[in-house]
């Protein structure tokens, strides 16, 4: 577990930690449109689309042909692809992807030997009457050194000025080099240690999740 300083740097350091210049980033489209810059500022990686729209429904649909599709694609047109990024909640659908659609996208990253990031920034933020949540924390996952959290404080507790946020890198190995790289990108002492009051303190924790999801 790394602390790192918010979301956007969590991106730098894993594209900067598990990929190579000209490398396929796979990424469900639409998406947060600064990912793109986030993952590219150290690492000139190609951001390959994967369009989650269904031209015959003109609906959007999670699933792990998407990226079957893209990552053929990709190859054929002499790129490796490297790692899956995408952010659950979905931003900008505010689609929820349970373990029963992202486990089959896991089990293809595993085969191909890809990395897969997944964002849970919004994880709290579901209204009341909405579908559960499920963290892939909470997963039996395939292939644990490869699969990858990442998380914010900027959106569920709406602290974007904080800069806060937390990695789980997927060996020990990984996590020591990210460490490294990340020397220059952890927030001050001062801003870890309010929010770690801010959590200590279970009983407002728990009034303002059940609040936020009003």
């Amino acid at each position: 577990m790394i602390i790192t300083g918010g979301a956007s740097s969590g991106f730098l350091v894993y594209s900067y930690l598990l990929t190579d210049p000209n490398d396929a980033i796979l990424i469900p489209s639409p998406y947060y449109t600064m990912i793109v810059h986030h993952i590219s500022v150290f690492t000139e990686n190609q951001s390959v689309r994967c369009s989650l729209l269904e031209q015959d429904t003109g609906k959007f649909y999670f699933s792990v042909e998407i990226f079957e599709r893209e990552y053929n694609e990709a190859l054929a047109n002499g790129l490796r692809s490297r790692m899956i990024i995408f952010i659950n909640l979905h931003n900008p659908l505010g689609d929820v992807y349970d373990e029963m659609m992202i486990q089959p996208v896991l089990e293809f990253a595993a085969k191909k030997q890809l990395h897969v990031v997944i964002d849970e920034i919004y994880s709290l933020s579901l209204f009341a009457n909405e579908k559960q949540f499920e963290s892939v924390l909470n997963f039996s996952i395939v292939d644990s050194e490869r699969t990858h959290f990442l998380w914010s404080f900027s959106k569920d507790f709406t602290l974007s000025g904080a800069h806060v946020g937390v990695m789980y890198v997927g060996t020990s190995e990984l996590c020591s080099v990210a460490s490294e790289f990340n020397f220059l990108l952890t927030p001050s002492r001062h801003i870890q240690a309010i929010l770690t009051s801010l959590l200590a303190d279970r009983t407002w924790l728990r009034s303002y999740i059940e609040l936020n999801r009003l």
